[in-house]
């Protein structure tokens, strides 16, 4: 190879080297600022403006289109309230489970919590579909009860999907319990229980509202006590155990459970029930 040749080889390959470099740099910007509200108050993420987020991820894709530099500017677009350059950006990343998330993520900034949900359950994401139910549920509590419903009914269609069936019918049980349907209610929490026989919450809510909503002392005795044994330190299981030694009559053991349940939360909620207090 010829000196001439050699140095043009090497100069083409100084250039590609900044070429990527500055691309790598601008790609590593805009994470920054795509991170800079999970970032530490004294961070350099919080430096950079949220603004930037957008621009900088467009040059990216523009210097070196990746599927990440693509997911960046979905999310900024969304960030800004971009729906309609989002969905752009999103028909240019490639299928998958991210692809899946972002259309999730813009069907709810567009208000269908419906295709949001269902998206968010093909990915397996709970967290957003537990927000995404719990927000529905705070402005129009019969169609949160309507899509958790539709969420219990495809995963016991396909039970090997996360996220966990008691869960699901644990949070079911809840926006029946809110919508007054009691026997409802009532299923979903003891199928929760029958699901998860050791998560202490799904049990301690089946107790609460066997004792609080239906009066039914000894199966919520039962459910108490289940409660205790997954978690010792869960105060309103013990408020629960005094108010039906109360109702029975036991004035010792319901002061003794009184006492536990206040040692374990001073502060700790005692419903007012007619004869157990």
């Amino acid at each position: 190879m010829s000196l001439p040749v050699r140095r043009l080889a090497l100069a083409l390959v100084i250039v590609c080297g900044c070429y990527l470099a500055a691309a790598f740099a601008v790609t590593d910007a805009a994470a920054l600022v795509l991170l800079r509200d999970a970032a530490a108050p004294v961070s350099l993420p919080r430096l950079l403006p949220a603004a930037w987020a957008l621009p900088l991820a467009q040059t990216a894709n523009r210097l070196l289109p990746t599927p990440w530099s693509a997911e960046a500017a979905a999310r900024a677009a969304l960030a800004r309230g971009d729906d309609t350059a989002a969905e752009r950006w999103i028909a240019r990343m490639p299928p998958g489970r991210y692809a899946t998330a972002m259309r999730a993520a813009l069907a709810e900034s567009r208000g269908n919590a419906e295709a949001a949900a269902d998206g968010d359950l093909r990915d397996g994401d709970a967290r957003a579909l537990a927000r995404i139910v719990d927000e529905l549920s705070t402005r129009d509590l019969p169609r949160a009860l309507r899509l958790q419903r539709h969420l219990v009914a495809a995963l016991d269609a396909d039970p090997s999907r996360p996220p966990s069936r008691g869960e699901a019918y644990w949070r079911l049980g809840m926006l029946e319990a809110r919508s007054g349907h009691g026997d409802a209610a009532a299923r979903a929490y003891a199928r929760a229980v029958e699901l998860a026989p050791y998560a202490g919450l799904y049990a301690l809510s089946y107790a609460q509202h066997l004792w609080y909503e239906e009066h039914d002392a000894v199966l919520a005795e039962r459910y108490f006590r289940r409660t205790l044994e997954d978690d010792p330190a869960a105060a309103p299981a013990y408020v629960g155990l005094a108010q039906i030694a109360a109702a029975r009559g036991d004035q010792a053991t319901a002061r003794a459970d009184l006492a536990r349940a206040r040692a374990i939360d001073p502060r700790v909620y005692v419903p007012m029930v007619p004869g157990a207090t």
